[in-house]
């Protein structure tokens, strides 16, 4: 190159041909240009007079340039010198906003900042050539495209606020591994998407998209946001954890997919009549509890991008066998449009509590008479109830019928006396009768066998005689059954593990005479409200309620069963101190994670738990029960000057506080 031809002060420079590294450094050195193309231009890597300053292996390194706006870089494909990074060198380019390149190439920097800012980045085809290499996915909880492995390293960041590619399948090629881009485009589609959000950004900038990066808005601190029509799909993880989101407008958009809402303080979302797929899982972990769909026809329910529109009775299956999961919008009021109900009753649809704008979802009946609840609980309302309140006498058999209502959410047996229906007893009385008869026959035949093995010498002396006791025993057993009727229990009962169906039940309230309790499979409930006459809390009676967290003991109960707490991972304060019981046993709070607080009553005088963790105790006995143990973190607050009554019962990392 001339550096005669070229004027110092040249402001736009195209250059075709053979350049080395000196042409690079005269060219660099120009104060006032602007910009520069060299889009047809080789580079001579192999001259003996190159010095590494700008080209090196197969690296371009890029310095100076102190005016320089655009850049259109080489195509470097064909039979020559191919480069496979451009490295902004320093601190180089500080005025650069465009930057034209091939799609085959990195770009990175090594900017004293951390970051390196261009206004627009275009990458072009390279002679029909474009390096695709497989996709990586979006992380959920990661914005943008850097690689994890570059987190360690001192390569600086590069922020483009406009990234033009061929396609959006480059998004996903190493290329781009130091790119941070705000937007980009697809000169294929001619569709550009927002690929970064801050909260700082206006969400007018959403009006000048046509589509979100997955994740996107995940761990921002929106409060509200207003999707616009120009935006049709709402892509997964798009708000997941946004913990203040708690207003939505989409008006326009067609497809949500998974964890799109995950996770959000949303607690009542309008679907438009545009919506017309949600992927299972998009609201899941949110707090809705009322979502309003605006369309006459309901959205195809899908999983995990696999669809397969089979509307039959079974509802609609898929590939791989995977099945819709519906837990979250079982729990919720879905409110559907006039006179659509018909339209809604299909597939999956049918399973969730769908509810006209003029129906009720909240009961309350009278019971005059005891086995009657099915008469007064119509297949309606099993259908569509999420509250029910009952009053009057009910048999056990009446509760199986509120295990019917697979939507409650609200139960109240405050009001009711629940005895065993004559049903049930002769149900009970046949068992008993068959055992009685089963227990005769196998005495009868154990003795008959071994008199014949005794008598042939196949038995000896001690076997036979033993074989004979056990056959009195059991005879004894049978005549026993046999000569007792099943009666009636006068006291107000419910049977273990009734409610087992009740998966979205959150709150209930236990018949005021019930004086025992045993777990009755409420496996989603949150509150429950124990009656002033319960006496006795079976073992495992709320075992595994891993949504309990409200529960108040009433001071009537003296019995409390092994195991009885055991899995209730979300009960923070557990008070027994107003209680009569005497003993505590085995792994009665075992796996209580969220446990901070636990009162025990002066009564307690045995115990054959270990309590252990992070958990304020409080005991305001002078010495410790016989066989209770306290492991690490516990802090035990007891008396005034009882220290030594309870030393023994701790570990040397159990915190003593004398009240």
């Amino acid at each position: 190159m001339k550096k005669k031809d070229i004027p110092l002060t040249v402001k736009e420079l195209q250059i075709e041909g053979i350049l080395n590294d000196d042409d690079f450094v005269f060219i660099s050195s120009l104060s006032e240009l602007e910009i520069l193309k060299l889009i047809n231009v080789e580079f001579d890597a192999n001259s003996k007079k190159n010095k590494g300053k700008f080209i090196n292996d197969k690296v371009l390194l890029l310095s100076g340039f102190p005016s320089l706006v655009k850049l259109y870089l080489i195509n470097t494909s064909g039979d020559y010198y191919n480069f496979s990074n451009i490295f902004i060198r320093n601190n180089s380019l500080k005025k650069l906003q465009y930057l034209q390149m091939p799609s085959n190439v990195a770009l990175s920097t090594d900017y004293p900042n951390g970051t390196y800012n261009l206004v627009e980045l275009e990458y072009t085809k390279t002679n029909g050539y474009l390096k695709f290499l497989k996709q990586r996915e979006f992380s959920k909880y990661k914005k943008y495209f850097i690689h994890e492995e570059f987190k360690t390293k001192n390569t600086s960041i590069i922020w483009v606020h406009h990234l033009i590619l061929p396609s959006f399948e480059e998004l996903y090629a190493p290329s781009l591994k130091y790119i941070v881009p705000i937007t980009v485009k697809s000169t294929k589609d001619d569709k550009t998407m927002l690929t970064y959000w801050h909260d700082t950004f206006n969400q007018s900038a959403l009006e000048k998209v046509d589509s979100l990066a997955p994740g996107i808005f995940s761990g921002s601190n929106l409060k509200q946001i207003t999707i616009p029509s120009n935006i049709k799909a709402i892509p997964r993880n798009c708000f997941k954890d946004c913990r203040g989101l708690k207003e939505v407008e989409m008006e326009g958009v067609t497809d949500i997919k998974q964890y799109a809402f995950s996770g959000t303080a949303l607690t009542k979302v309008t679907i438009p009549s545009t919506i017309k797929e949600i992927e299972d899982l998009a609201f899941d972990g949110s707090k809705i509890n009322e979502i309003i769909f605006s369309g006459q026809y309901p959205p195809v329910l899908y999983f995990d991008n696999e669809k397969n529109y089979d509307y039959d009775l079974r509802g609609i299956r898929y590939k791989r066998n995977t099945n819709i999961d519906l837990s979250f919008l079982k729990g919720c009021d879905i409110i559907i449009p006039k006179n659509s109900r018909s339209n809604y009753s299909i597939g999956y649809w049918k399973e969730l509590p769908l509810k006209e704008p003029t129906e009720t979802s909240e009961y309350k009946f009278i019971v005059e008479k005891p086995g009657t609840l099915n008469s007064i609980i119509t297949n309606e309302i099993k259908r569509t109830a999420t509250s029910i309140s009952l009053k009057g006498n009910l048999y056990d058999t009446d509760l199986e019928i509120l295990n019917q209502c697979t939507h409650l959410r609200y139960l109240d047996l405050s009001n009711t006396f629940i005895s065993i229906s004559p049903e049930t007893l002769k149900k009970k009385q046949a068992e008993r009768e068959f055992l009685s008869e089963l227990f005769s026959n196998v005495a009868d035949a154990a003795k008959e066998i071994s008199n014949e093995q005794y008598n042939n010498g196949k038995e000896d002396l001690s076997t036979h005689v033993r074989t004979h006791v056990d056959a009195t025993i059991l005879k004894k057993a049978s005549e026993s059954l046999n000569s007792k009727e099943v009666k009636s229990d006068p006291s107000c009962i419910i049977p273990g593990v009734v409610f087992s169906e009740l998966k979205t039940l959150k709150y209930i309230k236990l018949p005021l005479q019930l004086a025992s309790l045993r777990n009755l499979g409420l496996s989603a409930i949150e509150t429950i409200i124990l009656p002033p006459s319960l006496e006795r809390i079976e073992k495992y009676a709320f075992a595994n309620y891993e949504n309990l967290k409200t529960i108040e003991i009433p001071a009537s109960v003296k019995h409390i069963g092994s195991e009885a707490f055991k899995g209730c991972k979300s009960l923070e304060v557990l008070d027994l101190s107003k209680t009569s019981i005497e003993e505590l046993y085995s792994r009665t709070f075992d796996d209580m994670k969220s446990l901070k607080e636990l009162r025990l009553p002066k009564t307690i005088k045995k115990a054959s738990c270990f309590i252990s963790g992070s958990i304020n105790v409080y005991c305001d006995i002078k010495e410790a029960p016989e066989g209770l143990k306290f492991g690490p973190k516990v802090i035990l607050h007891i008396p005034k000057g009882t220290k030594a009554g309870w030393i023994n019962a701790c570990s040397e990392y159990v915190t003593i506080t004398e009240m």
